[in-house]
């Protein structure tokens, strides 16, 4: 991962080695991030930032970036340097957000549309970045297909580590 905001130009190798205090504004942005793409949102205004309470200092991580406005448009509008960054930092925010059981991440992303739709490549990210028990009990939870599995998930899953057997 690579922040390259106004305060920063680091590459980072692992979610650990980042500081606690970025990982929570990628996590805090990401939860945005999350509520937008869900509403099909791609470009959002200040007031949704306001809304969301988006810190300053989320906002320089670089994630985000204002978009040439229109000429009827009142305020500043933002988007995310790319639609893959909203669905990589969506997907971080599920996986990593310390508080999520499997069960709760299945009513979070019930709703989303086929994995194979618009929204396939957030898909993707959050398989690769959920333990592979919680990947599971996501997959059965939304009553996937094993044909459908396999082609879109297993290559993920099959990267993880499995626990050793007891």
């Amino acid at each position: 991962l690579r922040l390259a905001g106004r305060r920063n130009n680091t590459q980072y190798d692992s979610w650990e080695e980042i500081p606690i205090g970025t990982r929570c504004q990628i996590l805090e942005l990401g939860k945005f991030a999350f509520r937008m793409l869900r509403n099909q949102r791609l470009v959002f205004t200040e007031a949704d930032l306001k809304q969301y309470s988006i810190s300053q200092e989320a906002i320089q991580l670089g994630f985000l970036v204002t978009t040439d406005r229109s000429p009827s448009a009142r305020e500043k509008q933002w988007r995310f340097s790319h639609l893959t960054f909203q669905e990589n930092i969506s997907a971080l925010f599920i996986a990593f957000c310390d508080n999520m059981s499997p069960q709760y991440i299945v009513s979070l992303v019930k709703g989303l549309g086929p994995m194979s739709g618009r929204l396939r490549t957030f898909w993707i990210f959050l398989a690769a970045h959920l333990n592979h028990a919680c990947l599971e009990t996501l997959l059965n939870s939304l009553m996937i297909r094993s044909k459908d599995r396999i082609v879109f998930i297993e290559p993920e899953i099959s990267k993880q580590p499995r626990a050793p057997a007891a």
